[in-house]
């Protein structure tokens, strides 16, 4: 039989082996190490309660635990279960704010510092242990230190002092949300803390803050630099202590008790004691002492003291089979009597392009119809789309010069006596004529850069050689204006002059198919057009595929446009040199043959291919992506691959709804009880008045109260007010831009899913850009407001739509609204809309575009329209 063994803690008896006794044991007493993660740090003797039982202090994500165990064994499942990170000391931890949140990119180093806890008689590291705990600090290196620690809350954030933190006369940094500190002499971000380099300060407000979509004005920046006389680079590191910055936040640091580096945990200070010193601080009383840093950035993230406040990135290599897949994956290139013609679609079966960019690839690559992104004058073809835009621009605003015949006859596509009823206009969006300027100059490009040579050996006719090479030249001089004389010609408008009459050369040749000689062998000229073959280098992809024909009638629509601009402008020409034209009509009558169809022209093959892609597109049948679900009863089907049910559906509308009443109430009305009783709200239905809406009906005040009153509740409410207002002087209040701008940016989401719902909930779809263009309030140019109150009904009336401009006249579709959204729509334009006004006001001060947007349209997307 076992013999028993006396227990010297709880009076008992065991049989077992001591060991394994104390861990049952209700009284023994034990000590846990601190840094329970690594199981390393000084020993922190456990600590019982009145009923002998164990208080844990393990800390856990920032929570301390404070639970009660009766047994060792039972403290250690519990440990073993939550992983925690360490045991805190005998006395309680300083509670410190949390960590500011890590932003990424280009400035994820630029986020606040997150201050270390602390206990009151210094670190979590500076406990007594069974071992005895001898401070090596010396105290006579540094006393400056050790006498200017301040007594009150571990992390603090030392307030803008008008002296040390200003900004320029105009306001133009706090609209940037920055600041600059007199004495670092460098731009500090308000939201961030955090000293910002000044070489990158635009790109720190629109990366890190991209949220906010604030637009820096460089050349003002630089000018700011300039004059302020700024550094350029990072503030040098205080090489003794100092009074805090302002604008920087402070931490409670610990010292190197070796050299008086500042760390922000014992840990660091350890492994620097180690690395740099060789000597190990662990059960070493260190000093502690106030510390800033000027930014989480390698170049200035370094602590020092002040007078009182990187996850690697890995890329794994490319492995075998990864690389085996992408050589696997690659195409081969076959050649074209090797492709199986059951493979290549109708399309291409009937222009013939596969073959074209099979044999010609060098006249098939997409990069030969890119334009320089930053043109440089020191490269003619940098200069091609400033030209083109000019001239294309001078040939568009003959337009409303021209009379209404000649612009019959010019949009009339056929050899008739019976001309269009809708002559030749300009367009409605201003957007559609830059996609024709663009469209025009990458035809430009294509062809100075396809123009005969070794490697483009396809020819042209001498003439429209020539053109190309005299163009090439042109620019070459514009390029260099100094080398020009002044009694020399305008190269200006040799460039306009060359240009314009090499588009009417391509435009008025007869292309015929005919085989040409190269080195002593006869070659096959399939698309002799260079128009042709243009249109052909638009469709490819970048993987070296052809676009479907659904994708070329956008381009052939566009080309089409431009040609007829170009002989607008040259019936002005003839008729302005050919005494026997008497009108610009009779000019236009003489080249009908090359603008309509039914001649051998570029005109009639573009329009031959637009008839056929539009037929081939229309009558093609797609593939199917939906289908209903066997035994659903037209409740559930698949698209795409996924099952979409009416039930999920009304599931997802519910969950909009909720996400917009959470937006509405809790992030931009800040959860203030704000009322509407939107049943007694009138509307004047037939009041047209420029302005007018049942936001301003004055039947309505009673009802919708004052209307700048969110305003009003932030200047009430001190934690508003100092979250949206940076300062006050003489009367003028200078505004947040950083928190004006996040505001606004949640009004715009509010926006988007108030459109969402719009187009889900209330009838049938309209077509995006009709409920884009509804107005809050009757505008000066005729378009009444949408929202309206009908027989108590909140309504959105629909009136402009696609067709406007064929048709000549607006419809009215009303969209009755459920109750949930009329309400939203009702406190959102009562309520946010006036101060989102106000945040637009301060954002983009002398922008009249964008403050016109908030006066005139019911959703906008921050600083433009939906």
């Amino acid at each position: 039989m076992p013999q028993s063994k006396p227990c010297a803690n709880c009076n008992g008896t065991f049989t077992v082996t001591e060991s394994e006794h104390n861990r049952v044991c209700t009284k023994y007493m034990f000590s846990v190490l601190h840094d329970l993660k690594n199981q390393q740090g000084p020993e922190i003797p456990i600590e019982r309660d009145a009923n002998n039982k164990i208080i844990c202090k393990c800390v856990r994500n920032g929570v301390k635990c404070n639970n009660r165990y009766a047994t060792k064994n039972g403290l250690e499942k519990h440990l073993k279960k939550t992983n925690p990170e360490y045991w805190v000391a005998p006395e309680e931890l300083r509670k410190t704010p949390s960590p500011t949140a890590m932003v990424v990119d280009d400035d994820h180093y630029s986020s606040s510092p997150a201050p270390m806890a602390m206990s009151p008689t210094g670190s979590h590291m500076q406990v007594l242990s069974r071992r005895s705990s001898v401070s090596y600090l010396d105290r006579s290196r540094s006393p400056s230190i050790a006498d200017a620690q301040p007594t009150g809350s571990a992390s603090t954030t030392q307030p803008a002092h008008l002296d040390e933190l200003y900004d320029v006369e105009d306001g133009s940094l706090s609209q940037w949300g920055l600041r600059i500190n007199r004495r670092l002499r460098c731009f500090i971000c308000i939201d961030c803390q955090t000293v910002v380099c000044t070489s990158k300060a635009a790109k720190h407000i629109e990366v890190t803050h991209a949220v906010t979509k604030i637009q820096v004005d460089k050349d003002l920046l630089n000018y700011i630099i300039s004059k302020e006389n700024l550094i350029l680079e990072w503030p040098e590191k205080p090489t003794a202590i100092c009074p805090a910055y302002a604008g920087l936040p402070t931490a409670y640091g610990l010292l190197c008790p070796t050299c008086g580096e500042m760390f922000s945990t014992p840990k660091s200070v350890n492994k620097h004691s180690n690395e740099k010193h060789n000597v190990s601080t662990w059960n070493k009383v260190l000093e502690e002492a106030w510390m800033q840093r000027f930014s989480q950035h390698p170049l200035a993230k370094s602590w020092f003291p002040v007078y009182p406040f990187s996850a690697q990135s890995f890329n794994p290599p490319s492995d075998y089979l990864v690389t085996l897949r992408q050589q696997l994956d690659q195409r081969p290139a076959l050649d074209s009597d090797q492709i199986d013609v059951r493979h290549i679609n109708p399309w291409l079966i009937t222009t013939g392009w596969q073959t074209f960019t099979h044999d010609h690839s060098a006249y098939a690559q997409p990069i030969l119809i890119d334009i320089p992104q930053q043109p440089s004058h020191a490269n003619s073809l940098d200069l091609v789309r400033t030209f083109v835009y000019q001239y294309l621009e001078r040939a568009y605003n003959l337009i409303p010069r021209t009379s209404e015949i000649c612009r019959q006859i010019l949009n009339t596509d056929t050899l008739t006596d019976t001309f269009n009823h809708t002559p030749f206009h300009m367009h409605q969006d201003p957007s559609s004529f830059t996609n024709c300027q663009r469209l025009l100059t990458q035809l430009i490009l294509y062809l100075l850069r396809t123009r005969p040579s070794p490697t483009h050996p396809l020819p042209l006719p001498n003439t429209i050689a020539a053109l190309l090479d005299n163009l090439i030249q042109a620019l070459d001089t514009a390029s260099l204006v100094e080398a020009v004389e002044e009694s020399g010609p305008d190269p200006v408008e040799t460039i306009y002059q060359t240009l314009h009459a090499l588009l009417v050369a391509i435009w008025t040749t007869e292309w015929i198919p005919s085989p040409f000689i190269l080195d002593g062998n006869v070659k096959e000229n399939p698309i002799p057009d260079p128009t042709v073959r243009f249109i052909v280098c638009t469709q490819m992809n970048q993987d070296g595929t052809l676009k479907d024909p659904r994708d070329v009638t956008g381009v052939l629509a566009k080309l089409t446009y431009c040609m007829r601009l170009v002989f607008l402008k040259q019936s002005w020409n003839l008729h302005s040199s050919d005494p026997h034209l008497s009108s610009v009509t009779a000019a236009a009558r003489s080249l009908r043959l090359w603008f309509t169809e039914g001649s051998e022209s570029t005109f009639h093959t573009i329009r031959t291919l637009q008839h056929r892609a539009s037929a081939i597109t229309m009558s093609t049948q797609n593939e199917p992506n939906m289908k209903w679900k066997d035994d659903s009863n037209f409740t559930s089907l698949i698209f795409k691959g996924h099952e979409v049910s009416l039930e999920k559906l009304a599931t997802q509308a519910a969950a909009l709804e909720d996400y917009s009443r959470q937006l509405l109430t809790e992030v931009l009305l800040f959860d203030h009880p704000f009322f509407i009783d939107i049943s007694q709200l009138k509307d004047d239905m037939g009041n047209s008045t420029p302005g007018y809406s049942l936001f301003t009906d004055r039947a309505n005040e009673p009802v919708l109260g004052f209307t700048d009153q969110l305003t009003q509740h932030i200047l009430d409410t001190p934690s508003l007010r100092s979250r949206f207002i940076l300062s006050t002087r003489d009367g003028e209040i200078q505004w947040n831009a950083i928190a004006l701008g996040a505001w606004l940016s949640n009004y715009a989401k509010l926006d988007l899913l108030c459109l969402v719902q719009v187009e889900m909930n209330c009838g049938a779809p309209p077509r995006t850009t009709e409920l884009t263009a509804m107005a809050r309030c009757n505008t000066l140019y005729g378009m009444l407001r949408a929202i309206r109150i009908i027989d108590g009904h909140v309504v959105l009336m629909r009136s402009y739509h696609k067709m406007r401009t064929a048709q000549g006249h607006d419809r009215v579709i009303p969209h009755s609204l459920n109750a949930a959204l009329a309400a939203l729509l009702i406190y959102k334009e009562a309520l946010c809309h006036p101060f989102a006004q106000l945040c637009v006001n301060v954002l983009y001060p002398n922008d009249r575009y964008v403050k016109s947007l908030y006066q005139n349209f019911l959703f906008i997307n921050h600083n433009k329209p939906f």
